[in-house]
C-alpha cells in the first residue's frame, strides 16, 4: 500500500516537471522530450510516453526510440 501511494505521488510530481518544462519553452527540445518519454515509461505510464513520443515527429532520434522500445518491453 505504501509503495502504491509513493508511486502515485512520484507520477504527479513528474507531471509537474513536465508542465514546468513546457512553460519554460522546452516543448520542442528533443533532449528534454526524450527525458520525459523515459520518465513516463519508467513510471509505467507507457501510453502517456507514447503520446509524447508521437508528438516528437522528426525530432525522434535513436535515444528516443530506445527509450520507447525499452519501456514497451519491460512493462
Amino acid at each position: 500500500m505504501l509503495m502504491a501511494a509513493w508511486k502515485t505521488k512520484a507520477v504527479e510530481e513528474r507531471r509537474m516537471y513536465h508542465g514546468l518544462l513546457t512553460k519554460m519553452g522546452f516543448r520542442r527540445d528533443a533532449f528534454m522530450e526524450t527525458g520525459l518519454v523515459r520518465m513516463y515509461v519508467g513510471c509505467g505510464r507507457v501510453s502517456e510516453g507514447r503520446l509524447l513520443f508521437d508528438r516528437m515527429g522528426r525530432r525522434r532520434d535513436v535515444v528516443a526510440w530506445n527509450a520507447m522500445i525499452g519501456g514497451c518491453i519491460y512493462q
